[in-house]
């Protein structure tokens, strides 16, 4: 709040000035909610370029997010600051820890022609610009912070002395060979703007003979720099010849990637295809989800090198946005099987992989269906239990009907020992349901009695059984069918499996540890990257 304070006063009183906010535009929105009165000021500074915000929502990790995380990113970067004057459009990320091989790619579908690194470069890149080229031939012109992006930090604000700051900076950069301009970044991090810089400026130009200062956008230098004679790169940026890129910071913290890892995996390849298959409007819900991963895209915190502190905030959005995602997949197999009659929904697979795939999946059901391998009993709930006195009949119909919304309802049975009336409820996650009125009306009726003091509501979930079937190839974020008939290969743990099977069961085993959840809907399980869990849909889905 206090640099923005500064910043915006700097940009109304000197004309000159200029300032990067790292290539983020989250900042803005954190400064208008506390100051949303400064907004007007904010947009002139950004329409002026005086205060450069953007691309970047947030300034990423390139391998510890997912691909589609990183275009989210861009994406929703871009949108906040044009709405604020105007995003930089160049692929900024210059302390990132490696760059990935597809990142030419990605910033040439949203029309970049710019990167901006400093870490990952090897040493065979020997100028101060290079051509960047990813997989699929997409290039990028990009430009190298060889002495990092804090090369003119704290720059003397004595004009000689500047002068001679910059001979030296030339002198440093001289092997790099560089063109007619040369870029030097006068910040770090944590670091405030220097407020007469623009004056020392002017004055160091008396002492810099054929040589001219100025201070500068980003965007303005990437503009001048020729697209002739640059060495050209293929691929990944992962090299520490020059700069050290913290191949440590993937260990640590490790649960909390994981569980980062499954938020995005629950997001991308359930909540969202299922939501557009079942027409669902979750658009609100969605965003919410996706603003909380990425503020934890940040690299410092993706990588987890920040304080305990700043952990244990990532950790609660990240519950946060992998909550928001179950419950957007949960509604929307609940639109898919709406106005399905409970027991007679087929079973059919949904493949959350984005290619096309058939394989095993393990299912609880009552009983194994024919030409499916039984595994056994499947873990069983415990007898949940509840108490009431008589008088209190509305919270036994209520915990009665309350039944219904997890599981359906097969059994009801009374039994009366002395005061103590014992209502025996015995539910199945699948299958059809009874009529509880029936039960409704000789509760009302046993209430009534002056001898019956209270009410024991016992209710037991019937047992399942783990079943291992073979699926239909199902394409990729697709609903398919699961087949009942004998897989082809009689012995799953054999090792003449494809790769697809070997995955497939990895997945089972995973699986197997989970303890199944039920509702009205479906059969649920705790999504695993890469796996195909079942979900039951209606026929005409």
């Amino acid at each position: 709040m206090d640099l923005w304070d500064e910043l915006l006063s700097l940009a109304e009183s000197d004309p000159a000035f200029r300032f990067l906010m790292d290539g983020q535009a989250v900042v803005i929105e954190d400064y208008l909610a506390i100051r949303p009165g400064a907004q007007d000021r904010l947009d002139r500074a950004v329409t002026s370029g005086a205060i450069a915000v953007g691309p970047w929502y947030t300034l990423p990790d390139e391998f510890l997010v997912t691909g589609e995380t990183l275009v989210r990113n861009l994406e929703r970067g871009i949108a906040v600051a044009d709405a604020h004057g105007g995003a930089m459009r160049a692929g900024y990320l210059p302390d990132t820890f490696g760059h990935a091989a597809q990142m030419p790619q990605i910033y040439r579908q949203f029309g970049f022609r710019h990167a901006v690194v400093w870490r990952g470069v090897p040493s065979t890149i020997d100028r101060l610009a290079f051509i960047w080229e990813g997989p699929d031939g997409s290039r990028v012109l990009t430009a190298y912070m060889a002495s990092s992006y804090s090369q003119g930090v704290d720059l003397p604000l004595d004009g000689p002395d500047l002068a001679a700051r910059m001979r030296v900076a030339l002198e440093a950069l001289a092997p790099y060979r560089p063109g007619t301009d040369v870029l030097l970044m006068n910040g770090n991090d944590h670091v405030h703007p220097q407020q007469r810089l623009s004056r020392a400026v002017r004055e160091a130009m008396d002492h810099l003979d054929g040589i001219q200062l100025r201070l500068s956008r980003l965007e303005d230098y990437l503009a001048r720099l020729d697209d002739g004679g640059w060495p050209v790169w293929q691929g990944e940026l992962r090299s520490s010849a020059r700069a050290n890129i913290l191949m440590g910071t993937l260990s640590v913290r490790v649960p909390d990637k994981q569980q980062y890892f499954l938020a995005g995996q629950t997001l991308e390849r359930y909540a969202e295809p299922l939501v557009a298959i079942a027409g669902l409007d979750a658009s609100g819900l969605l965003h919410e989800a996706w603003t909380m991963m990425l503020y934890n895209a940040a690299h410092d915190t993706a990588c987890g090198s920040g304080i305990d502190a700043v952990a244990e905030e990532s950790q609660v959005r990240t519950r946060s946005a992998l909550q928001l995602a179950q419950a957007v997949r949960d509604r929307a197999i609940s639109r898919l099987v709406s106005g399905t009659p409970r027991g007679s929904e087929p079973t059919l697979a949904w493949n959350p992989s984005p290619f096309s795939r058939a394989g095993l999946v393990e299912i609880t059901l009552p009983v194994a269906p024919e030409g499916a391998q039984d595994l056994g009993p499947a873990p069983s709930p415990a007898v949940q239990i509840f108490r009431f006195p008589s008088a209190e009949l509305a919270r036994v119909l209520s915990s009665l009907d309350e039944q219904r919304l997890v599981a359906a309802v097969q059994r009801v049975g009374f039994e009366r020992r002395g005061p103590l009336v014992v209502v025996s409820v015995d539910v199945h996650s699948s299958g059809p349901e009874i009529d509880l009125d029936p039960a409704r009306q000789q509760a009302a009726t046993l209430a009534a009695d002056p001898s019956v003091e209270r009410f024991e509501l016992r209710v037991t979930n019937l047992p399942l059984r783990r079943a291992l079937i073979s699926t239909v190839e199902v394409a990729g974020c697709g609903i398919g069918t699961v087949r009942t008939e004998p897989p082809a290969r009689t012995a799953p743990c054999r090792s003449t499996t494809s790769r697809l099977e070997l995955a497939t069961r990895a997945c089972i085993a995973w699986l197997t540890k989970a303890t199944p959840a039920t509702s009205t809907t479906s059969h649920r399980w705790r999504p695993a990257p890469w796996s195909i869990s079942l979900r039951v849909l209606p026929a005409s889905a």
